[in-house]
């Protein structure tokens, strides 16, 4: 019995859809932030964490659910780096490059 090998486009969606919850809430902070620019940092994080469910409202957990979104995605995307085509090449590049900087900030969001 064997089995089929997914082809690297179906990798490369799936880094993609991985991708975009991590950038959902980088991009949530970053808008709460700049927004709020005379609140204090406590005032700032209730505020951001008022946009999430209840069991998302904890800054920790959002940062490494963000990491870890953002390692899926970096996984995904290495898997189709050698497409044939330059238009999914230059995509993986892409996702690969938006996912470490999501990574990192991260990592630092967590210390």
């Amino acid at each position: 019995m064997s089995t089929a090998i997914a082809p690297k486009k179906t990798y490369e969606l799936f880094a993609i859809l991985c991708l975009l919850p991590a950038l959902y809430i980088q991009l949530r902070w970053m808008m709460v932030f700049y927004s709020s620019g005379n609140l204090s940092p406590a005032a700032r994080t209730s505020t951001f964490l008022d946009q999430f469910p209840g069991f998302l409202a904890n800054a920790r957990l959002l940062a490494f659910v963000c990491l870890a979104f953002s390692i899926a995605a970096i996984a995904f995307a290495q898997r189709s780096f050698n497409q044939p085509k330059t238009f999914w090449r230059v995509s993986s590049f892409i996702v690969v490059f938006i996912a470490a900087i999501i990574a990192f900030l991260s990592i630092f969001q967590m210390l």
